[in-house]
């Protein structure tokens, strides 16, 4: 189909190629048809209906700008031979067509190559807004890594509001950089304000410096529940994280329309989508057996398959879920983790799930040491011998590499690190049947835990944009490494 041929998937022609992440595997094309986009735009507004039920949608978004944390620049854009363009779905021009300036930026800064200037001047431009009620972000990590900015630039973003300027280091074309100064004039009151703010620490910044904020939009399941719980703890507090939908590139696939709800939990959408579930102990055949909508039972996890309109059959998109209800009788799921993202030396098959609340509990049993838990991802240990790395470890056994912020700044880190193995170790053994078994046979040894040095991870974060195809807006930090070039990177990250 990117070569031109038609009738291939779908009998109709896509308008566009929506392009997967390639996080942990090579990146997909996904052909999005008319019908696709009609009914993407009937979801949308059914979610918008119900939104407006529960939050002041419309009030938050109806008539003032939204901070929308982006990155769709040309470069993520590609044409394929067919003539139709290739790239991430969050830079679809369906989402923008006709809307207008609609954001607190000008919609030129999305044309701004480099995501660390893009970045900047989104910053500037959501600084200068009072009214500010809510942010589309995407994922929570995003918006975590935009306070994060805030944080440490927040003097020269200041400076730049007070005098109307824009950083004259960023890699900003003149073209750009001058229609943005058009948009930009000096503004003492706000600028003093927020020095002063800013000057009093960052904790609960985002009420602090916007009153009228209520909402922000973005995903805090899965690999972004850490960012979700720093963002709550610091940043922005009790201002609701709204988990609202389930969007892959391979389609919309259902809302939460339960937003203060502790854990998300979604209702699929019927007319979307043909869906099939896997019973999570099946995922690991070939051919399993499937189960249909009035099958599924509450309690229980599964791995979704799913037919749709634009030609994928009984396509697995590997996301494992776990039944908690039903409304009327479309099943109400909450998400897990993906599923090939576990540890499985022996069958033991840890998943990030299981990885993420056993190193949250045992930093909470830790308090006197361990402030918090930064970042996180792991690999097991045979891939420490692919990349050639020799420690005095024998045996089996799974490495995690932590960012931790420790209580005492003076503390061993190596020490630290292997004590808070040991209490997840025991957590882990506690909770997963099968974990315990190997390790109680001794076929598999105690987890390994790497420190990794401050603000490792934001490098990492730096290193992929720069070695993959992935735009900034489609990152998602891999929780177990497969990839020998990114292990290497961590391990040189080590304290």
């Amino acid at each position: 189909m990117l070569q031109g041929e038609l009738k291939v998937l779908t009998s109709e022609v896509p308008y566009y190629f929506g392009k997967t992440s390639g996080t942990t595997g090579l990146p997909a094309a996904i052909p999005i048809t008319p019908f696709i986009k009609k009914q993407t735009l009937a979801a949308i507004a059914c979610f918008l209906f119900y939104a407006d039920r529960k939050v002041p949608w419309k009030k938050l978004h109806n008539l003032r700008p939204v901070w929308k944390i982006s990155y769709t620049n040309p470069k993520v854009l590609e044409k394929t031979p067919s003539g139709i363009i290739l790239g991430p779905m969050s830079a679809n021009p369906l989402w923008t067509k006709g809307m207008g300036e609609i954001y607190t930026v000008p919609s030129v800064t999305f044309q701004i190559e480099d995501s660390s200037a893009s970045g900047y001047v989104q910053l500037i431009f959501a600084l200068r807004y009072r009214d500010l009620g809510a942010i589309e972000g995407t994922f929570a990590s995003i918006v975590y890594f935009s306070f994060k900015r805030m944080e440490a630039d927040w003097r020269s973003l200041v400076e730049n509001i007070r005098n109307g300027t824009i950083r004259q280091d960023l890699n900003i074309s003149d073209d750009i950089r001058e229609i943005l100064l058009a948009h930009l004039k000096p503004d003492q009151a706000r600028a003093d304000f927020l020095e002063e703010q800013f000057e009093e620490g960052f904790d609960n910044i985002a009420a602090r410096i916007w009153p009228e904020m209520k909402l922000i939009n973005c995903i805090t399941t899965g690999p972004f529940e850490i960012y979700a719980k720093h963002l709550r703890e610091k940043y922005t507090k009790d201002i609701l994280l709204y988990s609202a939908s389930v969007v892959a590139t391979e389609g919309f696939m259902a809302l939460n329309m339960w937003p203060y709800n502790k854990t998300p939990r979604y209702a699929l959408i019927p007319k979307l989508h043909f869906y099939e579930f896997i019973p999570i102990d099946l995922t690991g055949e070939a051919q399993p057996r499937t189960l249909l909508m009035d099958q599924v039972e509450i309690g229980h996890d599964y791995e979704i398959v799913i037919t749709s309109a634009n030609g994928f059959n009984r396509y697995r998109i590997g996301d494992v879920v776990r039944v908690v209800g039903f409304y009327n009788q479309i099943p109400l799921v909450e998400f897990r983790h993906r599923a090939g993202a576990n540890l499985n030396i022996k069958g033991e098959k840890v998943t990030e799930l299981s990885m993420i609340q056993c190193l949250t509990e045992a930093a909470h049993r830790m308090p006197e040491k361990i402030k918090e838990i930064v970042d996180y991802t792991s690999c097991e240990n045979v891939m420490l011998d692919v990349v050639g790395f020799k420690n005095d470890r024998k045996g089996s056994y799974h490495v995690l590499f932590v960012e931790l912020t420790s209580i005492n700044r003076d503390a061993n880190h190596s020490t630290l690190a292997a004590e808070l193995a040991s209490v997840y170790d025991e957590i882990l053994r506690n909770t997963h049947y099968k974990y315990i078994e190997l390790r109680t046979t001794k076929s598999l040894d105690e987890v390994l835990i790497y420190p990794i040095q401050a603000g490792g991870f934001s490098r990492l974060r730096d290193y992929l944009l720069k070695t993959t195809s992935v735009s900034p807006i489609q990152l998602k930090i891999p929780r177990v490494l497969l990839k020998k070039e990114i292990v290497t990177f961590m391990l040189n990250e080590r304290v």
